[in-house]
């Protein structure tokens, strides 16, 4: 019997997959249509034309941080502009793009929780969430929304696996997510303590060596924050927004935006 060829071998494969896969794969290309045709239709809004403009060029200007928000979307959202040209596209993108994953991973999180045809029909409602299409734009919500949930689904695959992996990639993703937005930590916090109480109340025991190890992963990931922060307080004796509105150090310097802080 001859060896099959790399197509015939593709064609198989297609052939053979799961029908519930491919249903996601179709949920998730009309989410991906959609929100296309929603981010290139859409006006821009006033923190569009502030975070969208700041990120062109990002990658190139060697900075760490900016003053008012994390780094990380906006060396994601360069990135895309320079693959997609600057334009509403390629501006708007990163939204399309972890949005687009946000329904498959709305899907995986719903079929472990309860079955794949409750993951389906969440899926579907995710695609036509007016809500989520009308969070297409150049700002960090949808980007760090679906890392948020990524590290959702790997604390429920870490509970129930009981995986180191997972484990460890719960606290990757969700730092990611607070490096794409600050706001992050507060979905953050409730993990760990879902986790210690879990591992306390219910596994009856703390593994102190992965939590040590996940501390140290945390910090690795905010070394860009805390380290522009450290040499910008040497400096000037200030800090970024960000770090300013939770340690109230040098909030004289955004007196006149206070408000909008608040």
């Amino acid at each position: 019997m001859s060896d099959k060829t790399i197509i015939d071998r593709a064609i198989d494969r297609l052939f053979n997959l799961d029908r519930n896969l491919i249903y996601v794969i179709l949920i998730a290309l009309v989410g991906f249509i959609l929100r296309s045709l929603v981010a290139l239709r859409n006006n821009f809004s006033a923190d569009e034309m502030v975070h969208g403009t700041h990120a062109i060029g990002f990658i190139s200007s060697g900075k760490l941080q900016i003053m008012d928000e994390s780094a990380v979307w906006f060396w994601l959202t360069d990135l895309f502009v320079k693959i997609l040209g600057v334009n509403v596209f390629g501006i708007r993108f990163a939204s399309i793009f972890f949005g687009t994953l946000a329904v498959i991973v709305v899907y995986l999180i719903c079929k472990e929780i309860f079955n794949k045809k409750v993951g389906l029909i969440a899926a579907v409602i995710s695609v036509i969430s007016a809500y989520q299409l009308d969070m297409m734009e150049a700002g960090m919500d949808t980007t760090m929304v679906f890392f948020v949930l990524l590290a959702l689904y790997f604390f429920i695959l870490s509970l129930r696996k009981e995986n180191k992996i997972y484990f460890y990639l719960v606290w990757l993703s969700a730092g990611i997510a607070v490096m794409i937005k600050p706001i992050g930590l507060l979905f953050l916090v409730p993990l760990g303590l879902c986790s210690l109480y879990y591992h306390f109340y219910k596994s009856k025991s703390i593994k102190i060596k992965d939590y040590i190890f996940v501390i140290i992963l945390l910090l690795l990931i905010f070394t860009p924050v805390l380290t522009f922060n450290y040499l910008l307080y040497k400096d000037k004796g200030i800090l970024d927004l960000q770090c300013s509105r939770f340690t109230r150090i040098s909030v004289d310097t955004y007196a006149a935006i206070a408000p909008t802080i608040e």
